[in-house]
């Protein structure tokens, strides 16, 4: 497949879209609360860095979308999902920043119901990275919840 072509897979279809044919949308909110910018800060040092430029572009992506909220909850998990595979697969942080790049972008993937056979990745570490995205919080993530109730 040439660089410049993106592939969708969601369910059913598989549309080919020339990448010089996909366009910003428009920018909806002039703002964003501090609550979201504080959030959006957080999950660009986890997992951001490696899909966006800048902090200022990732933000200004959530400003395009229709609910900034529905999105954060979801580049939410997608950072949780990062930090645990990181934990367990890679706690002495050897993965290279291009391994890290490919790595995050298929767990992007996944939360937009990507296949697994799109990848250059191996299984085993696609399994592992689909693991986490499917429970991405670490245990002591839910220490002391059973006590809260």
């Amino acid at each position: 497949m040439p660089p410049a072509v993106c592939i969708f897979r969601m369910g059913f279809m598989d549309d080919f879209v020339p990448i010089e044919a996909i366009r910003p949308g428009p920018i909806r909110h002039e703002s964003l609360t501090e609550k979201q910018l504080s959030t959006l800060r957080s999950i660009y040092n986890i997992v951001g860095k490696y899909t966006c430029t800048s902090l200022e572009m990732f933000e200004i992506d959530f400003m395009r979308d229709a609910n900034p909220d529905a999105e954060i909850a979801i580049w939410s998990r997608i950072a949780l999902a990062w930090r645990k595979y990181k934990k367990l697969y890679d706690p002495l942080h050897l993965l290279s920043e291009e391994d890290c790049g490919h790595l995050s972008g298929a767990l992007v993937a996944f939360s937009v119901g990507v296949n697994d056979d799109c990848f250059d990745i191996p299984v085993d570490v696609l399994d592992n990275l689909r693991a986490c995205f499917s429970d991405p919080l670490l245990l002591e993530d839910t220490e002391g919840q059973e006590n809260e109730s």
